[in-house]
């Protein structure tokens, strides 16, 4: 279970049954904002198969609620401290602090890994390789 800044708490196994789509990103990091219409644009589109999440690695709560107001964003936004383990326990780092981000986590329905992505990549990217992935198991 964690916090979230504008939905309460949530758990992964809330999702069950649902594709997951974890955003691990921070108010200060220049790509992970620039990323962030593309990431809000697939939950949108893909909300009926996956829920979407975003994860605030070094919570500045006054940046993440200008972020929360300007981009109109709707989906859970979690607050986690940069040094939380959850990215090591999804296999997205190593170390016990986020080494690089943005980073994105896609989980299958039945609670597995499917896909990791790490840096940002060709705008466009993110929303082929994640619909590429939910297509691919239909």
């Amino acid at each position: 279970e964690f916090e979230t800044v504008n939905k309460g708490p949530i758990t992964l196994e809330q999702f069950k049954g649902k594709w997951v789509l974890i955003d691990f990103g921070a108010s200060w990091c220049a790509p992970c904002v620039k990323m962030l219409p593309e990431i809000l644009s697939l939950a949108e589109k893909e909300k009926d198969r996956m829920a979407v999440v975003a994860v605030e690695m070094d919570y500045k709560p006054k940046a993440v609620q200008e972020l929360i107001d300007h981009f109109q964003i709707k989906i859970p936004v979690a607050a986690m401290g940069h040094m939380s383990p959850l990215p090591i326990q999804l296999g997205v780092s190593a170390v016990d602090y986020f080494a690089e981000l943005p980073a994105l986590v896609l989980i299958q329905p039945d609670g597995e890994v499917a896909l990791i992505m790490v840096g940002m990549g060709e705008p466009g990217n993110v929303a082929k390789t994640v619909e590429s992935n939910l297509n691919r198991t239909e």
